[in-house]
């Protein structure tokens, strides 16, 4: 099977009862990267309610697979974002989502769906290059 990664950032966007959903897709190398990034997006927002993320990098010929929901109930933010990347065959990469609470509940299936959308979105936004292994 072949994969992608990206090489470039993309963004989307998501909106639900007044909740926003900004999604954030970067190139990465390894996991010292991702945690680089969420310092500075925490930084770069800080009244964000949640910042929940995906990622899946390879490294030394396996693939490290890795979600979070950041304080959203168990699997409806960041089970979403990765398995969006999942779906596309993207590696070497990491979807962010910063939330911005509307004032309305979602529940979790409506979490599940915003989350999930907000990924899709950035990846729809994004350009893919076939990912080859180098030495």
């Amino acid at each position: 099977m072949e994969e992608y990664t990206l090489p470039s950032n993309s963004e989307g966007k998501y909106s639900e009862k007044g909740s926003t959903f900004s999604a954030l897709a970067f190139p990465v190398n390894d996991v010292a990267e991702v945690k680089a990034k969420l310092i500075q997006l925490k930084e770069q927002f800080p009244d964000a309610i949640h910042i929940c993320y995906g990622y899946r990098i390879r490294e030394g010929g396996r693939l490290d697979e890795f979600a979070t929901d950041a304080g959203e109930p168990k699997g409806s933010s960041g089970l979403p974002i990765l398995n969006a990347l999942k779906r596309n065959q993207i590696v070497d990469a990491v979807i962010f989502v910063v939330r911005y609470f509307g004032g309305i509940k979602l529940g979790i299936s409506g979490l599940i769906n915003a989350y999930g959308s907000a990924a899709k979105e950035a990846l729809a936004n994004a350009n893919f290059n076939k990912w080859v292994q180098l030495v």
